[in-house]
C-alpha cells in the first residue's frame, strides 16, 4: 500500500545506513557519499519496482481505495515512485547525520521509530488492508479476503524474494565490513 510503502522505505534507508555505519563515520558529506549512492541504486532497482508491481497489479488495494484500476492516474504512479525513493534517501541521511554526531542509540532506534506510523495506518484502515477488491466492493461492505487473495502471494513471495533477499545481502555485507573496521566501532557519547 502506497501509504505504507513510503513509511517503510524510510525505515529501510535508515537500516541500510546503520549497516554502513563504519563507512559513514568517515564520510564528510551527508548527501554525496558512496554508501548513499549504492543504497539509492538498491532502492531504485528493488524498492521502487516492488511498489510499482503492487500499484499496477492491485491499484485499488495498493492506494487504499483512493483509485480503482481504470481511474489510477499516471501522475499518481510517478509521484508514489518519487516519494518512496525520497523517503528512502531521507531515512538514510537522517541516520548518517546521527552517526556523524555520535548519537548511535538514536541512529539504531530510528528504523523502528520510522516503522511505528505503519502500525497506526494499518490499525486505522485495517478494513482497507484486509479487503482486496474495488472501491465499490469496499463500500458495499464486502468481508475481509486478504488471506484468500492473490495479494497474499505478492506479500509472501514477491516482497521477500524481490526486496528482502537483496536487502539482507546488502545489510550483512555492509555490517560485516563495519564490524571488521576498527575505526567503525561505536563512539561513546
Amino acid at each position: 500500500m502506497v501509504q505504507i510503502d513510503v513509511l517503510m522505505s524510510s525505515a529501510v534507508g535508515a537500516t541500510l545506513a546503520n549497516a554502513a555505519r563504519g563507512r559513514l563515520r568517515r564520510e564528510p558529506r551527508l548527501w554525496h557519499n558512496g554508501p548513499l549512492a549504492a543504497a539509492t541504486i538498491f532502492a531504485a532497482f528493488f524498492l521502487v519496482p516492488g511498489l510499482l508491481f503492487f500499484l499496477c497489479t492491485w491499484p485499488s488495494w495498493d492506494t487504499m481505495y483512493w483509485f480503482d484500476g481504470p481511474t489510477l492516474p499516471g501522475w499518481f504512479v510517478a509521484v508514489a515512485a518519487v516519494l518512496v525513493l525520497a523517503a528512502f534517501a531521507l531515512g538514510f541521511a537522517a541516520v548518517h547525520a546521527l552517526i556523524r554526531r555520535g548519537a548511535d542509540t538514536a541512529a539504531l532506534s530510528l528504523p523502528a521509530i520510522l516503522l511505528a506510523p505503519t502500525a497506526v495506518v494499518l490499525a486505522i484502515w485495517h478494513d482497507r488492508f484486509l479487503h482486496v477488491g474495488t472501491r465499490a466492493s469496499l463500500a458495499a461492505g464486502a468481508p475481509p479476503n486478504l488471506l484468500s487473495s492473490s495479494v497474499l502471494w505478492g506479500l509472501l513471495v514477491v516482497i521477500p524474494v524481490w526486496v528482502g533477499v537483496p536487502l539482507v545481502i546488502l545489510v550483512v555485507r555492509w555490517a560485516k565490513a563495519s564490524a571488521a573496521d576498527p575505526r567503525a566501532q561505536s563512539r561513546r557519547v
